[in-house]
Formats: structure tokens, sequence, C-alpha cells
């Protein structure tokens, strides 16, 4: 009986860093739908617009028991298909596509090749995920897929915190602490993670994404 792991296999041999995704997190309302638009303009890169893939999956992934076993994986591929139809921003690649497709059985690995398949849906070679709530995460991103550039966007607390206030209606204490979590996310894993400050950004637009092309490992363009 063919595994999960046999099927990986035939796949691929892992990420290549080149190809590897990558993931564009931070607080809310800090520059992260700016920077996705601007990289999404790269011939080679195209973004997903905020999978939500770790909060959606990622606490129910117990349930599904040992995803080498590929019938455990092929029910967890069925709810991932799920939330690519609900969310209707790619189209979705049956089971065997995904599994035919797949980098190795695990949620990193199924996030990874949704994002690839999501880029070539697109014309494009390299996928990345732009969740900001994904900065959660970090651990398990930085281990799980450490080929995966990281961007962090971090915006002056004044401003981040009203523009949160004015999008979701919240108290000016609820708003801070978004900002602070986010803010300690990265403090935990900075030297791993590429920090662009949105001030930088829109003073010196060019430089800011010469550095994240850099950080990618692409040509800018």
């Amino acid at each position: 009986m063919e595994s999960a792991s046999d099927h990986a296999a035939k796949a691929s041999e892992g990420p290549n860093p080149s190809s590897a995704p990558f993931f564009i997190v931070g607080c809310t309302r800090s520059g992260t739908t700016l920077v996705a638009q601007i990289l999404a303009s790269h011939s080679r890169l195209a973004v997903y617009h905020e999978s939500h893939f770790y909060h959606l999956l990622r606490r129910d992934l117990h349930r599904y028991g040992n995803l080498e076993r590929l019938s455990n994986l092929r029910r967890f591929l069925i709810d991932v298909r799920e939330v690519l139809q609900r969310q209707r921003k790619m189209t979705v690649p049956t089971e065997d596509e995904l599994l035919a497709a797949l980098i190795e059985p695990t949620f990193a690995g199924a996030l990874a090749t949704v994002l690839t398949l999501y880029a070539r849906q697109h014309g494009k070679l390299r996928g990345g995920d732009k969740t900001p709530g994904h900065h959660s995460y970090l651990s398990e991103i930085t281990e799980q897929l450490p080929h995966s550039p990281v961007i962090f966007l971090l915006r002056d607390p004044r401003d981040t915190v009203v523009a949160i206030r004015e999008k979701l209606d919240i108290s000016l204490k609820g708003a801070a602490a978004l900002w602070n979590a986010a803010y300690l996310s990265y403090t935990k894993f900075s030297p791993r993670i590429h920090l662009v400050r949105y001030e930088q950004l829109v003073r010196h637009p060019t430089e800011s994404v010469q550095a994240i092309c850099a950080c990618l490992g692409e040509a800018y363009e």
C-alpha cells in the first residue's frame, strides 16, 4: 500500500529555496496589504490574500492523526479544499491534484503546496501568503518551513491603533493589545525575519522594495 510519503516523494524532493513560499505578517493595519500588492506585481510572485490556514486548520490538526497515513492525509486535504472553496480565491485543485503536487505530508507541506499551485494558476513561479495574524505561528513557520522568508510589517503604534479602531471599532486598549501581541511575536524571532517599517516603505519605496526582493532572493523589478 502506498503511503502519504510515497506520494510526496513523487511530487518533490523538498522545497527549493529559490521557489519556497514566503509569508507577510504583522499587526493588522500595518501595511501588509500594500506589500502584498507590490510583490504580486513581480513577474515571478503571486500572493494569496489572507488564507488564515493556521487559524482555520492548525488547532484541529490532531483530529486527523498521523498525516503519514494516506487515509488521514486525504481526510485533511478534504478540509483544505473546503477552506479554499469557501474563500473563492483560486481554482480549487482536486484531491488527487493536491496529492500529486504535495511537497510533504505535513500541515506546512500542504500550505506550501497550496501557495505553489496558486502561483501556477496566476502564471507565476512562486507563491506567498499575506495573513497578518499568522505572526502568532512564527515558531512553526520558521521551524517547519526553514527556507521560507518571512516579512514582518511594523508601523508606528500610534497610527496603527488609530487605524485599527477606525476599521474594527474596538477599544483603545484592545487595539493596543493587538499591536503589542504582533510586536512580541516579532521580537522572539527577529533574527530570522525581514523587518519592513511602514514609514520607511512609503518614504523610500524603491530602497525598501529592493531590500524585500533581496530577502526573497529575487531580482528587483
